[in-house]
């Protein structure tokens, strides 16, 4: 599905010289790196924002405002969720001056019904025309329902979460997820991970492309972990000659 997204997308530009674009093959899942800046909506004010660079996890909220710093210029921004898929041709640019690189700002408003009930992760991707810059960013959120911890070492870090977790790095390298207690997870054709003989420490490798496991406390299955992992093919060489 994301490679034909990525087509669609590539094909809005119309024609482009080969001599200035990158290769990007629709074959390939390319890391998600894109610098993003995520402020909540909450008690009629803006919170103060999070730092996510390529893929995070963020509260549940009414609305969200995104400041996102491309590698390159931004001539589209796309976000896509479970529901819809935004699209903003020719975005203008804040904050440019001498001394530092401006920045896209742009604000979304779930629907209660279709995102916010069902927790949406957005998606979001920036395509520039000529230098062929592209970046991609994932933004996961938490659900009132996942409330099982984890931790997460992935990717040479180690990292807490409280019910929802993500996790990317290279498709093929092991990688792993810890509990305190026995827990069962969902079987997804591609997403299989081996099942550990302690049910606790689970050591994987890295599935191809986006993979959501649910993890479900033995005795307690209101107990729920949702960890959304992504596997990479490569990382995205942006730029001219």
């Amino acid at each position: 599905m994301r490679a034909l997204y990525l087509v669609f997308i590539l094909s809005l530009f119309g024609c482009v010289s080969n001599s200035v674009r990158p290769e990007l093959s629709t074959e390939i899942n390319y890391q998600k790196d894109l610098y993003m800046e995520v402020r909540r909506w909450q008690n009629n004010a803006w919170s103060a924002p999070k730092v996510i660079e390529g893929m995070g996890v963020v509260q549940k909220a009414q609305g969200y405002k995104f400041k996102v710093i491309p590698p390159g210029d931004a001539d589209m921004i796309t976000v896509l969720s479970c529901h819809r898929e935004w699209k903003t041709p020719n975005p203008k640019r804040v904050g440019d001056s001498w001394f530092k690189t401006g920045f896209y700002e742009f604000d979304i408003w779930p629907t209660e019904e279709h995102e916010i009930n069902k927790t949406c992760s957005f998606d979001t991707g920036v395509y520039e025309k000529v230098a062929g810059r592209h970046a991609w960013g994932l933004i996961v959120i938490e659900s009132e329902r996942e409330q099982l911890p984890a931790t997460v070492k992935c990717n040479g870090s180690t990292q807490v979460f409280r019910g929802t977790s993500v996790c990317q790095a290279k498709r093929g390298l092991i990688q792993s997820i810890h509990f305190d207690r026995r827990v069962l997870a969902t079987k997804v054709a591609g997403c299989e991970l081996d099942e550990p003989k302690d049910k606790r420490n689970w050591v994987y490798q890295m599935p191809e492309s986006e993979c959501v496991v649910y993890f479900v406390d033995e005795k307690n299955p209101d107990m729920i972990h949702k960890a959304v992992l992504f596997g990479y093919d490569s990382i995205a060489i942006r730029g001219v000659e």
